[in-house]
């Protein structure tokens, strides 16, 4: 969600109040206490709070020493490859000055009595990275914490906000006397409650991916308790099947005969009935903030969607759409992104994921990014550096981080556009990046990302050859000569000629490519000249053959 303030590279923030304001109202902006209730001892840990636990929060934000951004009033600094004690204090002093909320280091880290004396001199509170957490998680985890301060009031089930997962999940937990996680169908984690570090490694583990292990989903799998949850009512008692694991109790959470997912409570021992009792009566409850957080979560898709639509198309409005989205007044960088070896069904599905997963890969470059489904492309916006020269570099950079995170398990190819450096321009970074796209599918590239100026060639061939097959055109005059020749003869000088063109007219290439040696190509490239009467040594003649041979692939 996108932050209030400032051109830094924002990592997580308060949702902009003025995007959904006629629909929804918020509560108060998050505070330090709120971020260390939820990760303290999974992912974070408090060295100091010289101002208290009360001090708000506007933005979480990544700070980078070689662009110095982030330094503001109200920002909670993550200080990625922040080192050394003279740094860190530097830096303290700069938070203090303007009024920071606080700074995130990596631990191990330079504690120092100096370090400790100038976090108290400037009152700036001090939390460090735990060592199982990566900065990518604890990102992930932070947006987590700042959106349950700041969800949406839209009335109350049994004093808890409709729709509040966290707020349920922490109700549930004190209910219970156990840390609880509400995860959906497929194991991913919506909320999880205050306490986990009571928990174990392997429920630290979910939280800090947001998903449950596969190695887990595979032995629950094999004790058939998802099965038991599909089919019965009553909560499910797990004993711990590793050595320091804590036994699970899990219950069902239905909108009628409908599974809305699941809840999981970290327990000692088998509970007691009268509390089994009251796990139960918090599912049925909790289906009602299943389906509620369901529809916003659909609504907050549409309105982005829509939103987003509006300023890739450019027109009149563009700048609007692009204020309620929150974006920036700097060079955007457009990603239009597809998932690979999926159809019907399943390839709608793999976009509903791709859409979420870009989105919260995006957010650890910067919070303003906008990621949306968009008349059946995933596309993204994402706020570039200022220098013109850079922009086109960083943008595929970006798109090839996430394409590393997510791994091929998922392929997905990336086209990137841009950098547009004013909201008019964006539909034609919009333009741009649809055809990087479709110069990766053409390729039949299953992963990867390209920028539109490293394939502007292959774009133009492609946009050449399409127009030849929409006009009905294919072989012409010579190379039509060429074609029945073959038909007649039993010969494939066209397979030949189509080759040597793909190859850029490298003989040795293309007989590699055939499996012939080098002269038998150029003994048929020679015939088809002759045949032909075409002068192949012309790169404009190889060109025009090229869109031909294309065309007429194309069009059979």
């Amino acid at each position: 969600m996108a932050g209030r303030s400032g051109d830094g590279r924002t990592i997580a923030a308060l949702p902009r109040f003025d995007r959904m304001q006629e629909m929804t109202s918020f509560s108060a902006r998050p505070t330090l206490a709120n971020v260390i209730d939820a990760l303290g001892g999974i992912a974070l840990e408090v060295v100091e709070l010289p101002c208290g636990r009360e001090v708000c929060i506007d933005e979480v934000v990544l700070y980078d020493p070689a662009d110095d951004f982030g330094v503001d009033a109200g920002r909670l600094l993550l200080g990625v490859g922040v080192a050394g004690e003279r740094r860190v204090i530097d830096l303290l002093d700069r938070l203090g000055d303007v009024g920071a909320a606080g700074l995130i280091i990596k631990s191990p880290a330079p504690l120092t009595p100096a370090v400790l004396a100038a976090v108290q001199r400037n009152g700036v509170a001090m939390l460090v990275l735990t060592p199982a957490a990566s900065w990518f998680q604890v990102t992930v985890l932070l947006r987590s914490a700042m959106d349950e301060t700041s969800a949406m009031n839209l009335g109350d089930i049994s004093g808890v906000p409709v729709g509040d997962l966290f707020s349920l999940a922490n109700a549930i937990a004190d209910l219970i006397d156990a840390p609880v996680t509400i995860e959906d169908r497929a194991s991913r984690v919506l909320a999880f409650s205050r306490r986990q570090d009571e928990a174990d490694p392997g429920r630290v583990a979910t939280i800090l991916g947001q998903q449950v292990p596969e190695h887990y989903v595979g032995l629950l799998k094999d004790l058939d308790v998802f099965g038991r949850l599909a089919r019965e009512t009553e909560p499910v008692f797990v004993e711990g099947f590793e050595r320091g694991m804590l036994p699970r109790l899990a219950v069902a959470v239905r909108s009628g005969p409908e599974l809305l997912g699941t809840i999981w409570a970290a327990v000692s021992e088998r509970p007691p009935p009268e509390t089994v009792e009251a796990f139960v009566g918090a599912a049925r409850l909790a289906g009602l903030h299943l389906l509620r957080h369901r529809q916003e979560a659909d609504l907050s898709r549409r309105f982005h969607s829509e939103q987003l639509a509006a300023v890739l198309q450019g027109g009149a409005g563009a700048a609007e759409a692009a204020q309620r989205l929150g974006m920036p007044r700097q060079p955007l960088i457009v990603f239009a992104a597809e998932p690979t070896g999926k159809e019907g069904s399943e390839f709608e599905g793999a976009q509903r994921k791709l859409v979420d997963a870009l989105g919260v890969n995006l957010a650890v470059v910067h919070s303003r990014a906008a990621t949306a489904r968009v008349g059946g492309t995933v596309y993204a916006v994402v706020p570039a550096p200022a220098a013109r020269d850079d922009g086109a570099a960083r943008g595929l950079s970006v798109a090839r981080q996430f394409l590393g995170r997510i791994g091929s398990r998922d392929p997905v190819v990336i086209g990137v556009g841009g950098p547009a450096h004013t909201i008019g321009d964006l539909a034609r970074a919009r333009t741009e990046a649809d055809r990087a796209l479709q110069v990766l599918r053409r390729r039949g590239e299953s992963h990867g990302a390209v920028h539109y100026d490293d394939v502007y060639l292959d774009s133009l061939l492609i946009r050449l050859v399409d127009t030849a097959v929409e006009d009905g055109e294919g072989l012409r005059g010579p190379l039509q000569r060429v074609h029945r020749h073959d038909r007649e003869h039993g010969k494939d000088y066209l397979a030949t000629l189509s080759c040597f063109l793909d190859v850029g007219g490298d003989v040795r290439a293309a007989a590699a490519r055939l499996n012939l040696h080098a002269n038998t190509v150029r003994y048929r490239l020679r015939r088809i000249e002759t045949l032909s009467g075409l002068d192949l040594a012309d790169p404009m003649t190889r060109l025009s053959a090229l869109v031909q041979v294309r065309a007429a692939a194309l069009g059979k």
